[in-house]
């Protein structure tokens, strides 16, 4: 089955043609899509109604499946909405609470980390300071949770656009700079969790990762946006850039004084392996496990022994990945472990983020 979940993985990304499989992958399409406009015509009639809560909603949510910068960005929403006391409200993917809401931070303390918290609402806890992050498998009792337990203004849901069963005062929708928008394939013979006519419901459009992409891509890829959502919207351009290196615990650290071996377990490898190049860092070798991967102590070992093979100054990984380390003890005498930092910038239309975000709050 593991292999099989690969070849499909593959196919979904582009990187393999689907061959003598793409009939049953056409026919699962087919019924997926009929679900997701089913489910979606159910809401734009109102057959389906959203849950209503006192806060602001502010949605950041993608298309696709796989990264494309949503909960980077979501920190950036967080920041811009301190003045208002907003909170996070995710998911929880990966996290093993077993509880309906668990709270990964009241805004002073932290839970547990990984495997108890998902990995990425506790690596947005570690760095918001103040900032009550809430995951939820049910959305819509995590919102209420939230409404009544820290008396918000704004609660930001972490990969939202489809999760429509909350009223959402702003909607966020983020396009990888890289992605294949207008000819992009719906799961499982694509990434695309919806048609990329979905896009309309969007307030606000953030072309992400576009730091490294020319200006005739995102132009074209602009066209490809307004061509699908109406040319009324407004688009902004997002990047991601390094904040230096740390240690597990966070503590900054040094670069890497020699070639580095990386790893991680993380939707898009490849670009984390290209970040680090940006950066100046020599790859000596890489190993990548799957997206939100629960460490153990054998993993570490075959990546410290890789790393020593190859003669790596150090082993470097993403903070995502980092946090589910904290628990784990690694093998003496290897390589340094640190992880890079990344955030999300605004390139261009910072402005027409500010104002989309100052409306919600004049409606009252």
């Amino acid at each position: 089955m593991t292999g099989i979940r690969k070849k499909i993985e593959r196919i979904m990304r582009g990187a393999e043609p689907p061959g003598a499989l793409r009939p049953l992958l056409a026919a699962f399409e087919g019924v997926y899509a009929l679900g997701v406009g089913l489910r979606n015509t159910a809401y734009d009639i109102e057959a389906l109604k959203p849950v209503r809560v006192p806060p602001k909603v502010i949605s950041v949510g993608n298309l696709t499946v796989g990264g494309s910068g949503k909960t980077p960005f979501a920190e950036l929403v967080v920041r811009k909405l301190i003045p208002h006391r907003a909170g996070i409200l995710s998911r929880g993917y990966g996290g093993k609470s077993g509880k309906p809401v668990h709270v990964v931070s009241d805004g002073s303390s932290l839970s547990a980390p990984p495997p108890v918290s998902a990995d990425e609402p506790y690596m947005l806890a570690r760095r918001l300071s103040g900032v009550p992050v809430v995951c939820a498998p049910c959305r819509e009792r995590g919102a209420v949770f939230m409404a009544q337990r820290f008396g918000l203004g704004a609660i930001i849901l972490d990969d939202g656009f489809q999760r429509r069963s909350v009223n959402r005062d702003l909607d966020i929708l983020l396009i990888d700079a890289s992605s294949a928008f207008a000819t992009a394939r719906l799961i499982p013979l694509g990434m695309l969790r919806e048609p990329v006519t979905g896009s309309a419901r969007a307030d606000v459009i953030v072309i992400t990762n576009a730091q490294n992409a020319g200006k005739e891509r995102i132009e074209s890829l602009k066209n490809e946006i307004r061509h699908a959502a109406g040319t009324d919207k407004p688009i902004v351009t997002a990047g991601g850039r390094s904040t230096g290196f740390f240690g597990i615990d966070g503590t900054r650290v040094s670069a890497p004084n020699g070639p580095a071996f990386a790893f991680c377990g993380i939707a898009n490898p490849d670009r984390f392996e290209e970040s680090l190049r940006y950066e100046g860092v020599t790859i000596a070798g890489r190993m990548a496990f799957p997206d939100h991967h629960q460490y153990s102590k054998d993993d570490m070992a075959r990546v410290s022994a890789e790393a020593g093979k190859l003669n790596a100054a150090a082993i470097i990984t993403t903070e995502k990945d980092a946090v589910r380390l904290l628990n784990l003890e690694f093998p003496a005498g290897g390589p340094k472990v640190v992880y890079a930092g990344y955030e999300t910038f605004i390139i261009e239309g910072e402005n027409l983020l500010d104002m989309a975000l100052a409306n919600i709050f004049r409606k009252g």
